[in-house]
């Protein structure tokens, strides 16, 4: 199914010039780039502070993990081993 969004003449010139300047096949195809890049940008925003909270508490990502597979071992053998 295909809609039509409105936006300003500018953006639209922007968006057409993007298009071909980078070799889009369709404005589509181009919008689902667009998308694509603000989530993994927002992710890797949150990542970015998950890192800095870490830092700051004097951990690091082996802390982790080192913690999350004692926890993963312990909640086995409650629910498993009984």
């Amino acid at each position: 199914m295909v809609t039509t969004i409105s936006v300003s003449e500018e953006a639209k010139r922007e968006l057409a010039r993007l298009k071909i300047e980078l070799g889009y096949p369709s404005m589509d195809s181009l919008i689902k780039d667009a998308i694509a890049e603000m989530r993994n940008r927002k992710f890797e925003d949150a990542s970015k502070l998950f890192r800095e909270k870490l830092k700051e508490k004097g951990l690091t990502i082996e802390d982790i993990q080192r913690e999350s597979a004692l926890i993963r071992r312990e909640v086995y053998r409650e629910r498993f081993k009984k």
